[in-house]
């Protein structure tokens, strides 16, 4: 709280991120931070991430008071075949009903997405499709699965043949697919990434659910115009 004040009084703070995958994961500690943002009178947005697991009604409440406009979960797949090969944790009903209690909440929601898992094939890519249609997130981040050196994903892509047994380590990046899957090829992978920003940003439904959020408008319209010069010009392959 010194550090927050600090930076709000002396350097004209308005915005913070909160840079960890599961800020509410000590819940009373989440509980203590807000209370202090309120009785100290702070005057910022924020935001933050966590998993869907990890809210609920009365805390998103404390957080919205608190300032929190937006909080990030990994979602990472709309299919259950998808999550419990990823052993997740997490079930599809989870992640859209969290999704709905921080809309409830007046605070936004961006979800991340992995394309090209295990077990991945257009059917299940169409029940991620699916799901952001209905969630109408604020913003979404759709990235391909990695096959990191030293993680069981490498170990498995290894043994299936899914990836080059001379793989370029350079080549290890979140929207350039390297690793295939029992039925979808990296190309495949690659325009399925692509389809699924697609899906949202040119959905109407999307565009008029953000252009109704007055609050965030000038944030939600400088992202939306990013995303758009990302699609059209270089078919999202910069963008994660």
């Amino acid at each position: 709280m010194k550090e927050i004040t600090y930076l709000e009084n002396e350097h004209g703070l308005r915005c913070v991120f909160f840079m960890d995958e599961l800020f509410t994961m000590d819940r009373q500690r989440t509980v203590d931070l807000c209370k202090a943002f309120i009785e100290n009178k702070i005057d910022l947005r924020w935001y933050t991430s966590t998993r869907v697991d990890l809210i609920d009604k009365e805390l998103l409440e404390l957080m919205r008071r608190a300032g929190c406009r937006n909080i990030s979960f990994g979602i990472e797949s709309g299919s259950q075949k998808i999550l419990d090969y990823a052993k997740k944790g997490i079930t599809v009903e989870q992640a859209m009903q969290a999704v709905k209690m921080v809309k409830e909440a007046g605070i936004g929601v961006h979800l991340a997405f992995i394309v090209g898992l295990p077990g991945e094939n257009w059917e299940t890519f169409k029940e991620t499709v699916d799901f952001v249609k209905k969630a109408l997130p604020s913003m979404a981040q759709f990235n391909v699965a990695v096959p990191y050196p030293g993680t069981p994903l490498y170990d498995l892509a290894r043994s299936k043949g899914w990836i080059d047994e001379d793989l370029d380590y350079t080549q290890l990046q979140h929207q350039i697919s390297i690793m295939r899957t029992e039925e979808m090829t990296t190309e495949e992978i690659e325009k399925a990434r692509k389809k699924a920003y697609r899906s949202l940003y040119f959905n109407p439904r999307w565009i008029l659910s953000q252009l109704s959020n007055f609050e965030d408008l000038s944030l939600t319209t400088k992202y939306y115009l990013k995303c758009l010069k990302m699609y059209l010009l270089h078919g999202m392959k910069h963008a994660h």
